[in-house]
């Protein structure tokens, strides 16, 4: 090294240069002293950038298993959390179904049996509220408790990801440094072993420049694109872990009892109004069949004052007419009945909740008897301006 008064610096001269004989070879692609700093300085980087990135992986790779148990736990609560409050919803409506009935009424005051367990019902739906409940906030309870270990891991995670991007660029910065060194070792298989007096002058020194510094060709060379990729994959199943995990805290955190509160109370109100129309339909529907029956008997009366009082042809039309009417009144009765015994099966089904499907077969059976019943009024209708004449 010589020291230099006039420009105060060090220079590296031919005497101190390890690779003095090949200062006379120096290339415009970079040998001699210029080649040498470049090749040490790159080197120098490249070392740098293996050893922060064997230090980005370890670091990636510590608490990997924690990371896929943490992720499958916050399913497993966000589902299970989910069926939970489902199933809480649905006591809720079961319970509310249930004291909507009064047992001193039919069809629970002639059957004590229904009646009874109609009562057990009650008391076993009240029960499974309370322990769905319980069970809910136990999980709330350790969900909390392990939001401490959530942030701590979603610090070490995005701490982590960022290391690994600060290696990628490093990474990004040798591409060139790489290249050269495959195109090296690819030309310097190709030149090895061959006869030198057969090879230019050019393709002698690049064997020797490769020979001279064969170790770290090696060590750069080994680092392949593929382990990077393999490293970057790694890394996608790594935040993909997280993205889950972080997923199903939201959705666990998301599904609160309080937020479906206004929901219940207003499918409470629309079960009340439904069952109000329902007990409705059962008074009326007794109400038609009585009237019914009063009116055939009605009929009965006047086709036999009718037969009593004269033999003409203008009363036998007047008596023909009130046997149809008769008949018509009787098919109504009839229909009414059976309308009326539905919705006995409406009743006990809805309090057994019972699937909405079985719910509605039942109640298009009912529109389609009082759609016949209208029918068959609208026929009666049509003799009443005939009984005038």
């Amino acid at each position: 090294m010589k020291y230099s008064k006039k420009n105060k610096v060090y220079k590296i001269t031919k005497r101190n240069y390890s690779y003095k004989p090949n200062l006379k070879k120096m290339s415009k692609q970079g040998g001699g002293i210029v080649g040498w700093v470049k090749h040490k300085y790159n080197m120098m980087k490249f070392n740098s950038f293996l050893h922060k990135f064997a230090k980005a992986k370890k670091e990636l790779k510590s608490e990997y298993d924690s990371f896929s148990a943490e992720s499958d736990f916050y399913e497993r609560d966000a589902k299970r959390k989910a069926e939970l409050v489902s199933d809480y919803l649905t006591q809720n409506k079961v319970n509310t179904i249930l004291n909507l009935q009064d047992l001193s009424d039919d069809p629970f005051k002639s059957r004590p049996i229904l009646k009874r367990d109609v009562e057990k019902n009650k008391k076993l739906s009240l029960k499974k509220i309370k322990e769905i409940k319980s069970r809910i906030n136990r999980l709330d309870k350790e969900h909390k408790n392990n939001k401490k270990e959530y942030n701590r891991m979603n610090k070490k995670f995005n701490k982590n990801i960022k290391r690994f991007e600060n290696v990628v660029g490093n990474y990004t910065e040798l591409a060139g440094f790489l290249e050269k060194v495959d195109s090296l070792y690819k030309k310097y298989s190709r030149l090895k072993g061959k006869d030198k007096k057969n090879l230019s002058k050019k393709h002698r020194n690049l064997i020797k420049r490769f020979e001279n510094n064969h170790e770290n060709f090696k060590k750069v060379h080994s680092f392949t694109e593929s382990y990077m990729n393999k490293t970057n994959k790694f890394v996608d199943a790594y935040s993909s872990l997280r993205a889950r995990a972080e997923f199903y805290n939201a959705q666990f955190n998301d599904n609160k009892i309080i937020k479906f509160q206004e929901d219940i109370e207003q499918w409470n109100k629309g079960i009340e109004t439904f069952y109000d129309a329902l007990k409705d339909c059962n008074k009326q529907g007794k109400e038609f069949a009585k009237k019914y029956e009063n009116n055939i008997q009605r009929c009965i009366n006047i086709f036999n004052r009718l037969r009593s009082v004269d033999d003409s042809s203008k009363v036998r039309k007047k008596m023909e007419y009130i046997r149809n009417i008769k008949e018509l009144l009787t098919s109504c009765l009839k229909h009414q009945k059976e309308i009326n015994d539905l919705i006995e099966v409406l009743k006990i089904n809805f309090f057994k909740n019972e699937p909405a499907i079985r719910l509605q077969w039942d109640s298009n059976l009912v529109f389609a008897k009082a759609f016949r019943i209208e029918k068959l009024l609208n026929e009666i209708k049509g003799y009443l301006p005939l009984l005038g004449k």
